[in-house]
């Protein structure tokens, strides 16, 4: 399938069809903000766009957000932006953002939701990187993370529910063709294990998700590499969801735990943390870049989440040598700051943003 074809299907799949979608969401308007910003560079709209929705988050009426929560959540800028334009104001250069306003309020609601039940932490647990396919009578597709939809909001509900997190593959994905809907239908692994091995992560899941009829779904699971299978009982979306990590959860319960410091890092591990990650994309480039200065086989990401990563590095407990081996990366600047998980504050030994 072309790549053309594949993102119409991924429009009529979680955009257009009314089993996927609520009705009236273009009837809401977009909340506009308008900040200063320097040039038209790349780097000076994220920022912009960062800030921007900060002011967005601070002038929403009613319960307001701790300003903790709305930095954490200014980082998820891109994700809300409909659109923005380039204007001139008194001779200055200005650039009006356009966000999605009901997407807005939804993750706002989301995270008030979190917080009022007493759980600081939206998941917990080790992420899992999960390659799935979605079959809806002759459209089929493969999940990413840039897709819209109760689909992917759904997931995104059942694994905060379960205590999951899970990370779908880059958009780019698709356009490299690494893996192949028929491939998840078919279980086949190798594709996925050498796709997954751009990710830095060794919890993976794959799957098959199928539209039976009506809101009835079905799906199968699998573990690669592991020789594990199960299946779900046909159900609405969020019962055949659940049902799926569930089974993951219950078939990796035995694994042995690590011990130290807790969330997998030793005592001889530096813990490092970067926040500031806008999509798979920044953790990518976070992954790839300390494994090319530390040494890749050094490098193990054992949390992600709330637009934060936890690595755990192999250095003797050295944390200067960390340090200045990650001074090389530009785009990382240091912060006092710890990252937060299952309401446990692990304490990072080096903590940075990226911008």
């Amino acid at each position: 399938m072309s790549l053309k074809s594949t993102w119409i299907l991924l429009g009529l799949l979680l955009l257009s069809s009314a089993a996927l979608i609520k009705p009236g969401l273009a009837e809401e308007p977009p909340i506009e903000q308008e900040m200063p910003v320097a040039d038209r560079s790349s780097p000076e709209r994220i920022k912009a766009s960062i800030r921007g929705f900060f002011e967005v988050l601070s002038a929403l009426p009613g319960e307001q957000l701790d300003n903790q929560t709305k930095r954490e959540l200014a980082g998820e800028a891109d994700r809300y932006l409909q659109g923005y334009r380039y204007a001139a104001r008194n001779e200055r250069l200005v650039l009006q953002l356009y966000f999605d306003r009901e997407a807005v309020q939804q993750r706002v609601q989301q995270e008030l939701s979190v917080n009022n039940s007493g759980n600081t932490s939206v998941v917990a647990g080790q992420p899992v990187l999960l390659w799935l396919a979605v079959t809806q009578g002759d459209l089929e597709v493969l999940l990413t993370e840039g897709a819209n939809g109760l689909l992917p909001n759904t997931l995104t509900e059942v694994s905060i529910a379960q205590g999951q997190p899970i990370v779908l593959p880059a958009d780019e994905t698709l356009a490299r063709g690494e893996v192949q809907v028929a491939q998840l239908r078919r279980g086949e692994v190798e594709p996925v294990l050498r796709a997954s091995a751009n990710y830095g992560m060794n919890r993976i899941m794959m799957g098959s998700l199928t539209l039976v009829e009506g809101d009835q779904w079905s799906a199968t699971w699998q573990i690669p590499g592991a020789g594990r299978q199960w299946r779900s009982n046909p159900g609405t979306l969020a019962e055949v969801l659940d049902q799926g990590l569930q089974g993951y959860r219950q078939l990796t319960r035995t694994e042995t735990t690590s011990t130290g410091r807790g969330l997998g890092i030793a005592d001889d591990q530096v813990a490092v943390s970067v926040g500031g990650l806008t999509g798979m994309d920044d953790f990518i480039w976070v992954n790839q870049k300390m494994g090319a200065v530390l040494g890749v086989d050094k490098v193990r990401a054992v949390v992600i989440g709330g637009e934060s990563a936890l690595f755990a590095v192999d250095a003797a407990g050295d944390v200067a040598s960390i340090e200045r081996k990650l001074q090389s990366l530009t785009r990382l600047s240091s912060v006092p700051q710890s990252f937060s998980d299952s309401g446990t504050t692990q304490s990072a030994d080096i903590s940075y943003v990226l911008y």
